[in-house]
């Protein structure tokens, strides 16, 4: 049988150090719980008084604008923190944003608090410009890891075309990749007949595409 004895000395500092570690917690929860803090479009805290920034989606006029806090945009984001720093000094702002949806836009501040989004297809591309945009890189990686994840005969065009328009490398090369490894189901996949009828340069630049990345070509 064995005993172990401490010291008074030492006792005192184990509880010491025991309560600076509770403290610390303590902290960390009230951190968590504040990023964490409820959805701003949750409209029973859009009230003036608590936020400071509002976004507006300049192409879905039909929707009215995102509220949130500069806290909180600024500090998962570098491009709305210099904003903010730098350029914006009045206390309330608004911020127009083009060429995304008021879903997209409320998904991406809903992100920045909780940490959590749905995904599917379209708002996966939404999302993507946003992430990039305002280099929220973990979003970027999600959106593309999703994007890929999900490509088939259906949506290849589509996301080979965002890819090219939004200078996506990773997600371009994955779906040229994609195309080239499930050629002869792409190539019988209503999308890629009816592309070819109406608009045949994108054809074109698959295939240039497939050649300069060193794939294999499409029959």
């Amino acid at each position: 049988m064995f005993s172990i004895c401490i010291c008074k000395k030492c006792f005192e500092i184990l509880n010491v150090r025991k309560e600076a570690l509770r403290h610390n917690i303590d902290e960390l929860k009230f951190e968590i719980n504040f990023i964490k803090l409820s959805s701003p479009i949750d409209p029973t805290i859009q009230i003036d008084t608590f936020t400071d920034v509002v976004l507006i989606p300049c192409s879905d006029s039909s929707s009215g604008p995102v509220h949130a806090h500069k806290i909180v945009l600024g500090s998962h984001s570098p491009v709305f923190k210099a904003m903010f720093q730098n350029y914006m000094k009045e206390s309330k702002h608004v911020i127009k944003v083009a060429d995304v949806s008021y879903v997209a836009l409320r998904a991406f501040v809903n992100y920045l608090y909780t940490a959590e989004v749905c995904l599917e297809n379209q708002m996966a591309f939404g999302l993507f410009i946003f992430a990039k945009r305002y280099q929220v890189n973990h979003l970027k990686a999600y959106c593309e890891k999703f994007l890929i994840a999900e490509l088939n005969e259906v949506n290849a065009i589509s996301t080979y075309t965002f890819s090219k328009e939004h200078n996506a490398k990773r997600l371009l090369d994955s779906t040229l990749t994609w195309i080239v490894d499930n050629k002869e189901q792409f190539v019988r996949s209503e999308a890629y007949v009816k592309l070819k009828r109406t608009n045949p340069g994108i054809v074109a630049d698959i295939l240039e595409d497939c050649f300069s990345n060193d794939l294999l070509i499409l029959p």
